[in-house]
């Protein structure tokens, strides 16, 4: 984190986890992120890449 923030000069970082995974938002809380909102979009409703 402290790479992106000192030596890419980002100002936000957003991970996005599966609400299903109860590790995911425990490991991004560790990592000082912050939970904001939680979507209500489902994979089956996200645009195929």
């Amino acid at each position: 984190m402290a790479y992106g923030f000192e030596a890419l000069g980002l100002t936000e970082v957003h991970a996005t986890v599966d609400a299903r995974n109860e590790a995911s938002p425990r490991l991004l809380g560790r990592l000082g992120f912050a939970h904001v909102r939680t979507s209500r979009r489902t994979t089956a409703d996200s645009p195929v890449c």
